[in-house]
């Protein structure tokens, strides 16, 4: 079954990319894997705040970034900050 997640990646040049991603469970995990943190849209915005606040991002930039992802659709990235 499918689900939609917002996935972080964490670029070399230390860049936040959110993505929203439609999985399944074991896709999510093997997102892990590959360096990917996947949250579950439903605690998304709890979870994913604190993790972007842990990686240094400011407060005002994770809130636009969320509100941005969270309205787009399915496949749509943006970089914290840059939105």
């Amino acid at each position: 079954m499918l689900k939609t997640y917002i996935c972080v990646h964490v670029h070399e040049d230390g860049d936040n990319e959110l993505t929203k991603r439609e999985l399944t469970k074991e896709q999510g995990i093997s997102l892990i894997y590959e360096g990917d943190l996947c949250f579950n849209v439903s605690v998304a915005n709890r979870k994913l705040t604190k993790e972007l606040l842990d990686y240094g991002n400011e407060p005002e930039d994770i809130k636009k970034a969320i509100e941005y992802i969270m309205k787009a659709p399915v496949n749509e990235s943006c970089i914290v900050g840059k939105v």
